[in-house]
């Protein structure tokens, strides 16, 4: 399972050495199941949006940032770390047993993709 970004699936600007890392994450996922899928092995990767971390905070900067970040997601709220644990237990579990090659947004709805 690996982790990735919303970032590896659209572009923001300001930061372009994260956001083609993070796409590069998610081509390595792609490719990783189909080369070992034959064997059993499930490679997915989970796509956090702004989590309240102390990156995502550094990075959203003022309040008014904060607020306007806010309110780009569909839940009119931001992440928190406890809100990407969920999914990756499930991508590590046995209930994902029939998925591999997925990108999962955690998001609250910043994006649709």
């Amino acid at each position: 399972m690996n982790v990735s970004s919303v970032a590896g699936l659209i572009g923001f600007p300001g930061n372009p050495s994260y956001v083609a890392s993070k796409h590069g994450v998610v081509g390595l996922t792609k490719t990783a199941a189909l080369e070992y899928a034959r064997r059993g092995i499930r490679v997915n990767a989970v796509c956090p949006g702004i989590i309240l971390t102390d990156m995502g905070r550094a990075n959203l900067g003022d309040q008014a940032s904060i607020d306007r970040w806010t309110d780009a997601t569909q839940l009119k709220r931001l992440g928190v770390p406890e809100d990407v644990v969920g999914p990756v237990a499930f991508f590590a579990g046995p209930d994902s047993a029939y998925i591999t090659g997925q990108s999962l947004n955690v998001c609250g709805g910043i994006i649709f993709y």
